[in-house]
């Protein structure tokens, strides 16, 4: 493999990354789980390690570094904090909730990134725009499962659907 993480070929003198083959399937699973009178809430998000490198790349193509899958995010998680900072918003009653990443492991061909989001105690409603990829694959689903208590919610965003509204 080569220093993009996927096959090359080459122009004359020039090396060029290779497209990566298509997947059946663009997918993004988000999971926020709020325990019940809780003011910390943890928020999953499971993404294909390609996929996510390609998103980092191309939201941020000088500050991205290269790497194998299994220390790609620990080298690049400024860079993953700001991409999802921009396309994982999430509110809670109706005001805008902050996140920070804490960790990122890698299993198969999939990073799961876990965050910790302040929050109020009680939720009434919980609001999430998660169009993260959206703007490299036109085929991005993002499925959002949202537990408070013992309540859960599920929903999917698409590029023409990116929002999603939760009432506890």
């Amino acid at each position: 493999m080569g220093v993009f993480g996927f096959w090359e070929f080459c122009y004359g003198d020039l090396v060029l990354p290779a497209p990566l083959p298509a997947h059946a399937l663009y997918l993004g699973l988000v999971e926020i789980t709020h325990p019940e009178g809780g003011r910390e809430s943890s928020l999953q998000v499971k993404v294909f390690y390609d996929d996510l490198q390609s998103g980092i790349r191309a939201a941020a193509p000088k500050e991205f570094q290269s790497s194998v899958p299994e220390s790609w995010a620990e080298k690049n998680k400024p860079l993953i904090q700001a991409y999802f900072r921009k396309h994982l918003q999430v509110w809670v009653n109706r005001q805008a909730a902050s996140f920070q990443l804490q960790s990122v492991s890698w299993e198969q061909d999939a990073y799961f990134l876990q965050f910790r989001m302040q929050c109020p105690a009680d939720w009434d409603l919980l609001q999430v725009k998660a169009d993260f990829l959206m703007e490299l694959f036109p085929d991005q689903t993002n499925v959002v499962q949202a537990v408070d208590g013992k309540q859960k919610r599920f929903g999917r965003t698409t590029p023409s659907n990116p929002g999603l509204e939760f009432p506890f």
